[in-house]
């Protein structure tokens, strides 16, 4: 009786280790809603431009983001107005680094 509970909480226990370690599946460009649909659904352009590039960047690796003119400009924005909550901003939704939007600040570069 003890070996069967044992065995079912190890299966348990592996089960639950594969499933924090499954990762999202990378969406497609394709896949991804059109802006001017999530516009005519009620959201304003910019609030679609940050849903659509969130979409797209979620699945990918931090170092292999690339960063749109729209998302650089509403980091610069959200980090002169909170460094701190820029930094909360950064655990939950794919933006831009501190260091790429200081480099952006101060070559006056905005090109995507």
């Amino acid at each position: 009786m003890v070996k069967a509970k044992d065995q079912v909480n190890r299966r348990l226990t592996a089960q639950l280790r594969t499933l924090k370690e499954h990762k999202p599946k990378v969406i497609r460009q394709k896949d991804v809603a059109d802006v001017d649909w999530l516009q005519a659904q009620g959201l304003k352009k910019v609030n679609a431009e940050f849903v659509k590039a969130q979409l797209t960047l979620c699945g990918k690796n931090p170092r292999s983001r690339r960063y749109n003119t729209c998302l650089k400009l509403m980091g610069i924005a959200l980090l002169k107005k909170s460094p701190a909550q820029y930094k909360l901003f950064q655990k939950i939704f794919a933006v831009p680094s501190r260091k790429t939007l200081d480099r952006v600040r101060f070559t006056g570069c905005l090109l995507a």
